[in-house]
């Protein structure tokens, strides 16, 4: 086991490792080196895995072949409360006087567009109803205040 620490600490060591030799809560049928992975400051476990004979888990389910294996999972719900939000999308509300060209433009820029469909409608009013931060008014785009 020390080999592998000092193989992880060699290649990450700016990697936050801790080795606890008790730990063996569901990796019974495994053979050597064994992990599970968790992040600072989040709840539960990103994954685990290690080395194991299929022999091993095969006997555990009746079947035969014996292989050596090396895998891991990662439990994608814990992946997921690890990520950083995602940054909102920029919504900018076109009125129903909006040349197509210039709309195209805009989604060119990267603005996700919504539509007017009456003309004359409150811009604004309407933009806030649509969930957008922004409005194009008066051929400006105009960033609405909460």
């Amino acid at each position: 086991m020390g080999r592998v620490v000092d193989l992880i600490r060699a290649s990450a060591p700016e990697l936050s490792l801790t080795v606890d030799p008790a730990e063996h809560r569901g990796f019974e049928y495994q053979t050597g080196i064994s992990f599970i992975l968790f992040a600072r400051g989040l709840r539960g476990e990103l994954g685990r895995g290690g080395r194991y004979a299929t022999d091993a888990s095969a006997a555990a389910v009746g079947a035969g072949n014996p292989e050596s294996s090396t895998g891991f999972t990662l439990y994608m719900d814990t992946v997921q409360r690890a990520l950083p939000e995602p940054e909102a999308p920029r919504r900018l509300y076109l009125p129903a006087e909006c040349e197509p060209a210039h709309a195209r433009a805009l989604r060119a820029e990267g603005w996700i567009t919504l539509a007017g469909l009456e003309a004359g409608a409150d811009a604004a009013a309407e933009a806030r109803r649509l969930g957008c931060g922004h409005a194009l008014i008066d051929g400006r785009i105009v960033a609405l205040e909460d």
